[in-house]
């Protein structure tokens, strides 16, 4: 059994991101495939945060995988927000943003931080 906790985090999540009263799943979704090395005249992959509310509105993540965190309400206005954990495009540094929906388009709640893996 999968200990509460870790059912908040991961690809997809469950929360109330933009309803008090609905519970919405988020997804991250690779929207399009990169190719060669994005630092030599490549092309990265493209990764996107979606819901499966048709009135929240898409948010384009950048280039590479992402785990997704359910914070809970941070704010203090009732609804969830979310961290998203990426993976660095070409190194040993990931980034941590966190957002929260304000009338079906994402914010970000803090400046983003870097996390670093040590490599």
């Amino acid at each position: 059994m999968i200990p509460d906790i870790y059912k908040n985090i991961g690809g997809k999540i469950k929360g109330h991101f933009t309803n008090k009263k609905v519970h919405e799943n988020l997804f991250i979704k690779q929207t399009k495939k990169g190719h060669g090395n994005s630092f030599e005249d490549g092309v990265p992959d493209e990764y996107t945060l979606l819901s499966d509310m048709k009135t929240t509105k898409a948010l384009k993540i950048c280039c590479c995988e992402a785990t997704l965190i359910n914070e809970g309400d941070l704010n203090g206005d009732g609804l969830d927000e979310i961290s998203v954990v990426q993976a660095p495009l070409n190194g040993c540094t990931y980034t941590f943003s966190t957002f929260t929906n304000v009338n079906g388009t994402w914010k970000k709640l803090f400046e983003p931080f870097l996390l670093s893996n040590g490599c």
